[in-house]
């Protein structure tokens, strides 16, 4: 899915779902990790 080391906190996310990954987006720790192409959305 991704080409570089899953980061904890996405893999967290996507095995809790969506909701958790929203929240991670609205703390701001989650911006990153779209760009890094790692997260379903």
């Amino acid at each position: 899915m991704a080409n570089h080391p899953p980061d904890p906190a996405a893999t967290e996310a996507r095995l809790q779902g969506p909701g958790v990954l929203i929240r991670t987006m609205k703390k701001g720790t989650g911006t990153k990790y779209p760009k890094k192409g790692d997260v379903c959305v």
